[in-house]
């Protein structure tokens, strides 16, 4: 896969793509052969303890009743794969729904 806007360059010098897949395939995370484009609009920092930083986004996006917007936590040395991890984990979950889905529409109007 292709990975834009993850800054790997910038931050892991010596790190190919193909590289970053097989880190990914070893915690179970795979990828089909497709482009992936990162864009962040906005960086919130919050200075203290982890467990305060969780709970005060978390009220933020409660307050806001933000269903668009997650929270993910991990090393803010290595985010890009937090990220991509997250996002290989909801797939993988959504999957067995989105199939179904596929399949009873397929089912109902006999062609795509």
């Amino acid at each position: 896969p292709q990975f834009e806007g993850f800054e790997f360059e910038r931050d892991f010098d010596e790190v190919d793509e193909d590289e970053i897949g097989r880190f990914l395939l070893m915690r179970g995370v795979s990828f089909p052969m497709l482009k992936y484009s990162n864009q962040t609009y906005t960086v919130n920092l919050f200075e203290g303890p982890l467990g305060k930083a969780i709970g005060h986004f978390s009220r933020q996006l409660e307050r806001k009743e933000d269903v668009h917007s997650g929270l993910i936590t991990g090393p803010e040395d290595s985010w890009q794969f937090s990220v991509l991890i997250y996002v290989g984990t909801l797939a993988v979950r959504s999957a067995p729904h989105d199939i179904e889905r596929l399949l009873d529409y397929l089912n109902k109007h006999g062609h795509w």
